[in-house]
């Protein structure tokens, strides 16, 4: 049966006004009681919050966040510079799913680039593994920019085999791809799905180059043919035929067979029965090959 968390991320400025176990507290009053954590900072302070939460309200992390690696300065854990924290981090929320929200730009120059980028990522993973721990990647739209006639996507899944992949739609679809085709062709490396809708927003008088115009929504409201109900009926579908663990995503509506699926929802939302979505909605750039990292 499918259940509802939410991607930490789309809240994370009540967590730094609020704390985490008061945000957390709120949610699990709405009746959500996953979460994946993505763009909270993994304090002392906050990591014992959440695992207070996890103990005295149930609430499951359903994944952490990692990058590869950040540079000099950049707030976050990365696997490179804190691969023993995270593993420590794992072992006392009882989260066993880390994912890399996107790769470092350096590997977006060239396939070199990209490659260097899979095997540090596949070492990386081998490493969780003596842990029990699995290393997933998240997608935007740059993985199907191809090299050579081939997705960058699909390089990645070559070149580095230990690795598994949490699947946006929302990107997938912007990529120019349909995203239950993409869902089958990755069946078996996938339990982590980010399923959500946009909508495309109307140009300002005077369009400049950080304009607007992609808007998430959630999802089935209102953009793509995708999320149809015959679509969405077929995603669901391929979803409850695969060994997908959980769905996080932000501001989505999300769908599993073994765990949970995730939506964001704005704090002083009425609670809310696991068959419906949010009502919130956030603009997201579209430029570039930079998107971010949802």
């Amino acid at each position: 049966m499918a259940r509802i968390g939410v991607q930490a991320m789309m809240l994370k400025n009540e967590f730094e006004a609020d704390g985490a176990f008061t945000t957390l507290k709120r949610l699990n009053e709405l009746g959500f009681n996953v979460v994946e954590i993505s763009q909270i900072s993994m304090s002392e302070a906050n990591v014992g919050e959440i695992d207070r939460a996890r103990a005295e309200l149930g609430m499951e992390i359903a994944a952490l966040s990692a990058a590869l690696e950040t540079p000099v300065g950049t707030p976050g854990d990365s696997l490179m510079n804190d691969f023993d924290k995270i593993v420590a981090d794992c072992m006392r929320l009882v989260c066993r799913l880390v994912r890399m929200g996107m790769m470092p730009l350096w590997a977006m120059a060239s396939k070199r680039a990209l490659l260097d980028f899979c095997s540090r990522s596949n070492e990386m993973a081998a490493r969780l593994a003596e842990h029990g721990i699995a290393l997933y990647y998240h997608n935007h739209h740059i993985e199907f920019a191809k090299y050579d006639g081939e997705f960058i996507l699909d390089i990645i899944r070559e070149s580095a085999p230990l690795l598994k992949f949490e699947l946006d739609v929302h990107w997938i679809h912007r990529g120019g791809k349909d995203p239950v085709t993409v869902l089958k062709d990755y069946a078996g490396l996938v339990d982590l799905v980010h399923l959500k809708d946009y909508r495309i927003g109307q140009l300002p008088r005077t369009p400049t180059s950080s304009s607007r115009q992609v808007i998430s929504r959630p999802s089935g409201r209102h953009s793509k043919e995708w999320f149809s109900s015959r679509r969405s009926g077929k995603a669901i579908s391929t979803f409850s035929r695969s060994s997908i663990k959980a769905c996080p995503a932000g501001r989505n509506i999300c769908s599993s067979s073994r765990t949970t699926s995730t939506v964001a929802i704005p704090l002083t939302a009425s609670p809310l029965p696991v068959t419906t979505s949010s009502r919130s909605a956030t603009a997201l750039s579209s430029e570039g090959p930079n998107p971010t990292a949802i």
